[in-house]
């Protein structure tokens, strides 16, 4: 990922001049999206026949070199076809869930499971893998090797609560 060299973190006014900047940006660009596919193509337009808010610029966004995308974790959400495509995945690379952590190596490749969040109920990994493939649409492939996400540490907690004052997230 390009966070350990990241120099520059921008607002939302001032994303777009970068990541729009063509194939020779160092950009990361973190997104959601209301609908995920397994080539990690991004829905936030429509449903059905239904227009959503909230499209946000993704299109654009998804232009930065990698792309980091975020989504809650159910067959609503990890769709194996989208039936509307408001941005291709070409650039998405890692996709976190509420639940787990999904890789894809290239944009001809799919997204393969490479860890497991953190939970509080001490459920063992294969019921947390049960659950996380019974909550997602695409056949699901799983790395040899599953990293088990730690929880947040105090001082994470503080920071993350600190950058989301109104309690939006956390």
């Amino acid at each position: 990922a390009l966070v350990s060299s990241c120099k520059l973190i921008v607002d939302g006014m001032d994303v777009y001049s970068y990541t729009v900047g063509g194939a020779d940006n160092n950009c990361l660009s973190v997104v959601g999206g209301m609908q995920i596919d397994v080539h990690g193509n991004i829905n936030s337009t429509r449903i059905g026949g239904r227009f959503m808010n909230g499209v946000g610029g993704v299109n654009d966004a998804v232009n930065a070199r990698e792309v980091f995308a975020m989504a809650r974790h159910g067959r609503r959400h990890l769709v194996e076809k989208l039936s509307y495509v408001t941005a291709p995945g070409r650039a998405v690379r890692t996709l976190v869930t509420s639940r787990a952590i999904f890789e894809r190596r290239g944009p001809e490749d799919t997204f393969v499971l490479t860890g497991l969040l953190p939970r509080r109920d001490g459920a063992s990994e294969e019921h947390v893998m049960e659950e996380v493939a019974a909550e997602c649409s695409w056949p699901l492939r799983r790395a040899e090797k599953l990293e088990r996400v730690p929880p947040p540490t105090k001082d994470e907690l503080l920071l993350l609560r600190a950058l989301d004052i109104q309690g939006v997230f956390l």
